[in-house]
């Protein structure tokens, strides 16, 4: 009885440890997750730029105000702050914008950190009505936070025609 009762107890103790341990994904396979998710995250900023509405942005790019983000003009954002205030009154005059990325586009992670370039094409409809078709150059740096990617630098830049 004592030795059936020490057998059990070795069991039930190796029973618990294995289905206390989850199985890792290889890392070939994490990294892959990884990329999908900051390739799905760089579209979802570009839908929500789309909207025409900052704030639908915001979420993807970090707070802080030592960030530093280019864009088409001014030269210099110094945090999201600046940032917003620069291309709000930019996105009231269009009446529309679409984008796709090119098939350029690029993803390099390491650890908590990622960088992407891409060139996108926008078809972008003025406020007046006159559609315009645009080619962007795009490069972001990231930084996962929380399993969630924030833009802490980005250059958003059109060729000089």
């Amino acid at each position: 009885m004592r030795k059936s009762i020490v057998v059990i107890t070795a069991v039930l103790l190796l029973c618990s440890v294995a289905i206390g341990q989850q199985p890792r994904k290889p890392a070939q396979a994490e990294a892959k997750d990884m990329e999908d998710s900051l390739r799905q995250t760089m579209r979802q900023v570009w839908d929500a730029w789309e909207t025409l509405k900052a704030e639908n942005a915001a979420k993807f790019y970090s707070q802080d105000p030592k960030d530093v983000f280019f864009d088409i003009a001014p030269l210099k954002n110094q945090g999201w702050n600046e940032y917003v205030q620069h291309v709000a009154p930019m996105l009231t005059t269009f009446k529309s914008m679409k984008s796709r990325f090119n098939d350029d586009l690029q993803v390099h992670l390491k650890g908590d950190l990622g960088w992407t370039t891409t060139t996108i094409h926008a078809d972008v409809v003025g406020s007046d009505g006159r559609a315009q078709a645009m080619e962007i150059r795009w490069t972001a740096i990231w930084q996962r936070k929380a399993q969630k990617w924030l833009i802490v630098h980005e250059h958003v830049s059109v060729p000089s025609q």
